[in-house]
Formats: structure tokens, C-alpha cells, sequence
């Protein structure tokens, strides 16, 4: 699967990822270099700008809390609220939300700014 536009404008020279890597050439062994593979992502691996560094972190946080709220939502139709054996894992999910919450704010205020 391709990575969205926006992620791999998040790709760094300074710090080499899987994504720049799967796309750039890159040496094996002692000076032999291997070629684009037929997968390689057509986007280059320039310095992301700030705003899409947060936009991708809104959109990943976005999708975290979800996850979380359907992790909850899946533990309560199954009746794992009832009893002590659940109850601390509902109450650290819970907690995970508010702060998923609270980082994606974060986030929203300051690329607005």
C-alpha cells in the first residue's frame, strides 16, 4: 500500500526512513547499489513543512481516539463492564481518549497560529 501524499512529504534527508529508502537507491554491501524497485513511491523526500508535520499528527491522533472509543464501545456490548477484571482497562481507555483529545487541540491551536 502507498503512504498518502502528506506522509511521505514527511520523509527527512536528515533522518532516513523505510519510505525514503524504499524509493531512493540505496547501497548494499560494498559499493553496489540497487536500483528503484517497481514499488517505489514517486514522492521525494524533501523537509516537511510544519503545518503538514501537524496536520498528519491530527489525522493519526483523530484516528487513535476512534479506536479507542470503539475498543470501548466493543468492551461494553460484550458486558466487560460488570466486575473488577475490566475495570482498570476501562478506566485507562477512557483516560487515553481524553488525552488522544487533548494532543489533537494542542495540535489544531498551534497550526493555526
Amino acid at each position: 500500500m502507498l503512504p498518502s501524499p502528506r506522509r511521505a512529504r514527511l520523509c527527512s534527508r536528515r533522518i532516513p526512513s523505510l519510505l525514503c529508502k524504499r524509493g531512493a537507491q540505496t547501497l548494499a554491501g560494498e559499493g553496489e547499489i540497487i536500483g528503484r524497485s517497481e514499488d517505489a513511491y514517486p514522492y521525494t523526500c524533501g523537509m516537511a513543512d510544519e503545518d503538514t508535520v501537524l496536520e498528519e499528527a491530527m489525522d493519526n491522533l483523530k484516528e487513535a481516539g476512534q479506536r479507542i472509543r470503539a475498543t470501548q464501545s466493543l468492551m461494553r456490548s460484550e458486558g466487560m463492564t460488570e466486575g473488577g477484571n475490566h475495570r482498570e482497562l476501562l478506566t485507562r481507555l477512557s483516560t487515553a481518549v481524553a488525552m488522544t483529545e487533548a494532543a489533537y487541540l494542542e495540535a489544531w491551536r498551534r497550526r493555526d497560529l
